[in-house]
């Protein structure tokens, strides 16, 4: 969800900004459910690659797997803002480009979690919700339906109203 606010605040139709992880333009996926499926296998991709190391595959996720090697190759297989600074200086001039990716991505995909929160994988058992600012719109289960107002319809998830422009 956090990469998804950083992506595109959920605007897009292409939420995750998917479709260069399939070597096509951006904004080419025109479904959301799609760009949401082809992101997080990517990002499982770049985090498996990664080692399991979430900031590498973070930055990864936003300039491509050569920032794993580049990092291997640099700073002992570690992310630091300063190798992603490197590398995006690198590919701009590689490739002529006036920008290459950003390397604040990492920074800039955790500012939408709330530290407060308990860890996640403690695996004390207890639900929480991962991003600061949201309001739950509509709960899982029985309800009435928000927009047809039929009664007794089911949800099969929860709806979370998320505010991008709340401040840090």
């Amino acid at each position: 969800m956090a990469m998804t606010m950083q992506e595109s605040g959920g605007r897009l139709a292409d939420v995750m900004q998917s479709s260069e992880s399939l070597g096509l333009p951006v904004n080419t996926i025109t479904d959301p459910e799609l760009s949401i499926k082809q992101g997080v296998s990517y990002f499982a991709n770049v985090l498996e690659t990664a080692g399991g190391d979430t900031e590498l595959a973070l930055q990864s996720y936003n300039m491509g797997h050569g920032f794993i090697d580049y990092a291997n190759e640099h700073n002992d297989g570690n992310y630091s803002k300063e190798v992603a600074q490197q590398f995006s200086n690198h590919m701009k001039d590689r490739l002529g480009w006036s920008v290459y990716g950003d390397p604040n991505y990492v920074d800039n995909v955790m500012r939408y979690l709330d530290k407060n929160e308990p860890d996640y994988a403690a695996g004390d058992a207890d639900w929480a919700l991962p991003l600061k600012d949201i309001r739950i719109t509509s709960e899982f289960g029985w309800r009435t339906h928000p927009v047809t107002g039929q009664r007794d319809t089911f949800h099969g998830g929860s709806t979370l109203l998320v505010h991008p422009q709340t401040p840090f």
